[in-house]
C-alpha cells in the first residue's frame, strides 16, 4: 500500500517526491511508468464506462470517495482531474485517513472522515475484509446505475 505516484486517464499525475528522491528512482522509470499507467487507466475507464460518455463535473458538487487514504496519491490525482473540470465544489469522503495526508488535502477541499488514527501504517489494517474490488464488480454497479437513470 505504498505509492510513489498516481496518474489518471486524462494524464493528471501526482508524485510522492520524498521517497522518489530517497530511493533515487530514475526519471526515465517515472516517465515509463506514467505512460504505462495512463494507458491502463484509459483502458479501465473505457471498459467500466462502456458506451457511455464521461460525466461532466462542471458546476456540480463532486464527492470523491476512497476506501481509505494513506499517502493520498490516488485521491490527489483524482482531485486534480476533478478540479480541472471546474466543479462547484469537491468534497473527499473516506472512512480512515493518515493525519498528515488529511492536513494536506484539507488545504484544497473539505474532507469527511470517520477516523484519523494516531499511527497509520496501511488502509487494510482498519478492515476485517479488505479484498480488492474487481473491475467486473465495479462495471456491474456502473451498468446498474446507467440502467436506473434510463428507467426514470
Amino acid at each position: 500500500e505504498f505509492a510513489i505516484g498516481a496518474v489518471t486517464e486524462s494524464g493528471h499525475r501526482v508524485l510522492n517526491e520524498e521517497p522518489i528522491q530517497y530511493l533515487r528512482v530514475p526519471d526515465r522509470y517515472i516517465e515509463m511508468k506514467t505512460a504505462e499507467q495512463r494507458r491502463v487507466a484509459e483502458e479501465r475507464a473505457r471498459y467500466l464506462r462502456g458506451p457511455h460518455p464521461p460525466v461532466s463535473l462542471a458546476n456540480k458538487i463532486v464527492f470523491l470517495c476512497d476506501d481509505g487514504i494513506a499517502t493520498g496519491m490516488t485521491v490527489k490525482a483524482a482531485l486534480a482531474d476533478a478540479i480541472a473540470q471546474r466543479p462547484k465544489q469537491v468534497v473527499i469522503g473516506t472512512p480512515v485517513i493518515a493525519r498528515d495526508t488529511l492536513q494536506e488535502l484539507q488545504k484544497t477541499c473539505p474532507v469527511v472522515t470517520v477516523y484519523v488514527p494516531p499511527f497509520f501504517s496501511a488502509v487494510g489494517q482498519w478492515y476485517y475484509d479488505f479484498h480488492q474490488v474487481e473491475d467486473a464488480e465495479a462495471k456491474a454497479i456502473i451498468d446498474d446505475y446507467y440502467k436506473s437513470m434510463h428507467s426514470r
